[in-house]
């Protein structure tokens, strides 16, 4: 047995305010995992200065990527940032991407997709060879205002000559249910009960408000979350979004850290990819080669995922590095890993009933209009999708 690491598609040009054609995928083999290392190009004109929306990143124009089988199946439909957190969480580490702004500058986002718990995870992997017409859809919104030209690189990791124990095993990682958030709202949730669930993420980003700053905090559009079992019998968690994200980050053990080089005018924010922030260090990075005579300034007391700066200068972009929890205002419940005890939750009648998630909105208008994900996390045998 050997792993073998294929470049797949090298350089395959993305089409600016549309999505990427289809592309199909190897038709046999045992997959371990796909890596999608995307590169853009920015205009000219330093096009996300003055943006009123916070997003300046290639992961926040992507809006979903799914691989799809037997033309209607999908094993993975998820937004590029809550895929870089299922990657965090296989990995322990957050996406090394290329991160920053300036006229013309390239920047670079990774996007592991493992079929198991990890990359190289023996016990889940793909078999290509039983299902029909593999293929990877993208979505993205990346638009020729703010970017010059896109592509993006697939790389393909498998298992090679070898009889795999867990071939027949995998994970589905796809958005359950995702609504708009009204002010003093709760919504009830009764979790599918045909697979067991892995993990589940849930996500809340609030809507931009002037200069791109959030409207409120991230615990705002999640203010009370309850998850129970047995038809609300057993009550397995009952806080809010931060305090899951919290006892995530001590759990784990993992340090959440983000960077990036911003070059946005004094006074508008942009998203730094936590959804609590806890530390923030700065320097500027003079592309004039003169020393800067501006201080970078931050606002402070500022734990919001979007992040300003109260000074700008010519020539003079911004590096950042920020220390927080929430990565990309992720937060999971985690029942199944192989780093932490546990068994996958089973929503069946024969295991712990219905599986119900109550998700409060908080009594504030800040906290309307903004967008609520459930992802679901799922264990599946090939034998569920054969031919």
């Amino acid at each position: 047995m050997y792993r073998q690491i294929q470049h797949y598609r090298d350089n395959l040009s993305l089409t600016l305010n549309s999505s990427l054609p289809t592309l199909d995928l190897p038709r046999n083999g045992l997959l371990s995992w796909i890596l999608l290392r995307f590169n853009a190009t920015q205009t000219g004109a330093t096009p996300f200065r003055t943006v009123s929306t916070g997003k300046w990143r290639i992961v926040d124009f992507l809006d979903a990527i799914a691989f799809r089988v037997n033309g209607s199946i999908d094993i993975v439909n998820l937004p590029g940032n809550i895929l870089q957190y299922e990657a965090f969480l296989s990995q322990g580490v957050t996406a090394f991407d290329l991160v920053r702004e300036y006229s013309n500058a390239s920047q670079r986002c990774d996007i592991l997709i493992p079929m198991g718990d990890y990359m190289w995870d023996p016990d889940h992997l793909f078999d290509l060879s039983l299902v029909d017409n593999p293929e990877l859809i993208f979505t993205q919104s990346l638009a020729s205002t703010q970017w010059a030209s896109a592509n993006v690189d697939v790389f393909l990791g498998w298992f090679r000559d070898a009889a795999v124990r867990g071939a027949a095993n995998f994970y589905k990682r796809e958005t359950w249910a995702k609504w708009t958030t009204a002010q003093d709202e709760t919504k009830y949730w009764e979790l599918p009960t045909g697979l067991p669930i892995a993990r589940i993420i849930m996500q809340p980003r609030p809507a931009a408000s002037t200069a791109g700053v959030v409207a409120c905090n991230p615990n705002d559009l999640m203010y009370d979350l309850k998850l129970s079992f047995k038809n609300k019998v057993i009550s397995a968690f009952d806080a809010d979004w931060i305090e899951l994200a919290r006892q995530n980050y001590i759990e784990l053990g993992y340090e959440q850290l983000t960077h990036g080089e911003v070059y946005h005018a004094a006074d508008y924010y942009f998203d730094v990819g936590l959804g609590e922030v806890r530390g923030f260090a700065a320097i500027s990075g003079a592309r004039d080669g003169a020393v800067s005579s501006v201080v970078p300034t931050r606002e402070g007391d500022q734990s919001y995922p979007t992040q300003k700066l109260e000074s700008y200068e010519a020539d003079s972009p911004v590096d950042f590095i920020a220390r927080g929890a929430g990565y990309h205002n992720c937060a999971a419940f985690l029942f199944q890993t192989p780093w932490l005890a546990g068994e996958a939750l089973d929503p069946s009648d024969a295991g712990y009933g219905t599986v119900e998630l109550e998700v409060h909105t908080r009594n504030s208008s800040s906290a309307a209009s903004g967008t609520n994900r459930i992802a679901l996390i799922r264990p599946t045998s090939m034998s569920q999708l054969a031919r």
